[in-house]
Order: structure tokens, then C-alpha cells, then sequence
């Protein structure tokens, strides 16, 4: 019954292949991405959004001037709380 939470804001698709893994040993990941575009960055988060839900992860974006109580407080992409 463990949780893992990922914050981080990596455009990469790399890092989600150890959570996934680590999900097929039955723990459950959430991961909140920080979108780097928001913030001045060139790459958006958006892109992986799709992948995340796919493989049954909830997805939490925060971008620049979010509410963090309301973005955090609504269920999460991709799967059920």
C-alpha cells in the first residue's frame, strides 16, 4: 500500500519508465509535473500527460500562478483517488 510522489520538472519520457516499473511492483506513483514552459522554459509538460495516464499513473500539472491548493485538491489524471 505505498505511495511514491514524483515532483518534478523534466520534459524527459525517461524517468517515467522506473515509475512505471515501480507501479508494476504494486505501488501506487503520483506524479506532479511542473510545467518549465510557464516558467519561462521551452518545453511544455503536456506531452507527458498522455504517456503518464497510459500507464495508470495519477498527473497533477502546476504551472506558473496555479492555485496549488486547488490544482492538488482535484483528483489526478489518469486514474481514480
Amino acid at each position: 500500500g505505498s505511495t511514491i510522489i514524483v515532483i518534478t520538472p523534466t520534459t524527459r519520457p525517461s524517468w517515467a519508465t522506473a515509475a512505471r516499473q515501480l507501479r508494476q511492483r504494486g505501488m501506487r506513483v503520483v506524479t506532479v509535473l511542473i510545467d518549465p514552459r510557464s516558467f519561462g522554459g521551452r518545453k511544455s509538460a503536456d506531452s507527458l500527460v498522455p504517456l503518464l495516464q497510459q500507464r495508470g499513473m495519477g498527473t497533477y500539472v502546476i504551472r506558473d500562478g496555479d492555485d496549488l491548493t486547488g490544482v492538488l485538491s482535484t483528483p489526478g489524471l489518469g486514474t481514480s483517488f
